[in-house]
């Protein structure tokens, strides 16, 4: 979640129930989010207890795979098939039913037959006389702010956004099959390959991250941080961390590596994009004061709901600000956007921190805007951000495979002149990405005949509701 927000206050391990406000006290918005994600966790794992894994519900399961060869499976009426067989006509596509299904927890609810190809980010039909495919459902929390719901806004306030939202969203996908597979694959040979399968998707180590802030002799502006300080920064902040391309590290600085992007305020400092025309950017705005404002030399990237929903692999690219026209609202970028410009998906221009520096001295070098990651372990080599506060990738055998969108937290404090971060033994503790978690469970596979593919394996699960003493009436 890259809202504007102090800190995630959350650790599952300290198995808090409730948090307890206390009168006169100061609040902030950490306490809040808090209270909010024990419930969270609680709902989810009750629901995965009592469902399992993944299931829906025997009278309105939701998610049955329909093609062609499937619709006289469907209890609709007659009437209702022949709609639904005029709706597919492209050759590689399927139905997604309607109903309700739980993963991990998490309600997806689908209101009505929904075409494969219809979803949002467009997926391409599958390619026929292929081979078997798996289909799958996706799920993970958006964070949606006003740019994306401008409903968010309070306009008795003048159209203040107070708070953002998180939504639960899903997509259904398709996977081919390939290598040797038994004649007949039913749902028995898909839970056993699962782990492998979902390892292709969300590897299992992902990377993990110190983060630390260094002692340092320099001289600091009296009257603004203590001088024993090791953060040096002005303000507290919240460090994002955030993987811009995946991969593999090979050497010490591939420059076809995995790179990273970070923000001193989570990237919450975000601009709604009104108009691109080459380099040249229209923006709702270019900040309220100068720490949320843009400046010539800061790296931007244009991100928008299709980005986000079709998951894609390469993230944008990029783009360096050359010159700001506050009177106008506009920037001009230092080479062609590229960005195909839909007002309809919501673009939103986000401002990264990351600079240029000299790797010897343990500053970050910029590869296409993005800062190489250098993996170490133990206290050789770190990074350095700004103000003291340094990150390390550890170094991991088998190999890390860093995903693009995986992103850690990390609050700094200027009472304490430090960061905030898990320790092990009085150092920094290496950990995976905060986020962004997704949760997937097979759905179907469909072979083809021809031209023709249908349902072979229904993969999902149901459960029924059972009458109890509970349920009777009471004299």
């Amino acid at each position: 979640m890259n809202g504007d927000f102090s800190r995630d206050s959350f650790n599952p391990a300290k198995h808090f129930t409730r948090v307890l406000m206390q009168q006169g006290r100061v609040q902030i918005d950490a306490d809040w989010n808090e209270q909010i994600s024990i419930f969270w966790q609680f709902w989810r794992s009750f629901v995965t207890d009592s469902v399992g894994p993944h299931a829906g519900p025997e009278k309105d399961c939701g998610f049955y795979i329909a093609a062609l060869g499937d619709l006289q499976k469907l209890q609709v009426t007659s009437e209702e098939r022949r709609r639904l067989q005029s709706i597919l006509g492209r050759q590689g596509d399927f139905l997604i039913s309607p109903g309700r299904y739980y993963l991990d927890g998490i309600l997806c609810s689908n209101g009505e037959y929904l075409l494969y190809s219809n979803q949002r980010g467009n997926p391409e039909p599958l390619v026929t006389n292929g081979p078997p495919y798996l289909i799958y459902l996706d799920v993970w929390e958006r964070h949606i702010t006003h740019f994306e719901d401008d409903s968010i806004r309070e306009v008795a306030l003048n159209g203040a956004d107070t708070c953002t939202r998180a939504k639960a969203v899903w997509q259904v996908r398709a996977e081919p099959l390939e290598g040797e597979l038994p004649p007949d694959i039913d749902r028995r040979f898909v839970e056993e390959q699962w782990t492998k399968i979902v390892n292709n998707w969300q590897p299992g180590n992902r990377g993990h991250l110190k983060a630390r802030a260094k002692e340092t002799q320099e001289d600091t502006a009296p009257n603004i941080v203590s001088p024993e300080s090791r953060y040096r920064g002005p303000e507290n902040q919240l460090y994002r961390v955030q993987i811009h391309n995946g991969g593999t590290v090979v050497g010490d600085s591939a420059k076809n590596g995995p790179t990273f992007k970070w923000s001193r305020d989570n990237a919450s400092n975000t601009y709604g994009v009104v108009l691109v025309e080459g380099a040249v950017v229209t923006l709702d705005n270019v900040g309220r004061d100068a720490g949320s404002g843009l400046r010539p030399g800061d790296w931007v990237e244009i991100v928008d709901d299709k980005y986000g929903w079709q998951n894609q692999v390469d993230p944008p690219p990029l783009l360096q600000v050359e010159k700001v026209d506050r009177g106008r609202s506009q920037i001009t970028l230092k080479t062609q956007s590229g960005y195909p410009f839909d007002k309809h998906s919501h673009p939103v221009l986000v401002r990264w921190d990351q600079k240029a520096g000299d790797p010897r001295k343990g500053d970050t070098e910029l590869y296409h805007g993005a800062a190489l990651i250098r993996e170490e372990a133990g206290d050789r080599f770190w990074l350095a951000l700004e103000d003291g506060v340094q990150i390390q990738f550890e170094n991991s055998d088998p190999p890390n495979t860093y995903r693009t969108g995986d992103y850690w937290l990390i609050p700094a404090r200027t009472a304490t002149g430090d960061v905030e971060w898990p320790q092990k033994h009085g150092k920094p503790h290496a950990i995976s990405p905060h986020g962004i978690e997704h949760h997937y469970a097979p759905l179907a596979i469909v072979k083809f005949e021809g031209n023709v593919f249908s349902n072979q394996a229904d993969c999902r699960y149901q459960f029924k509701w059972h009458r109890t003493h509970a349920d009777l009436p009471h004299s």
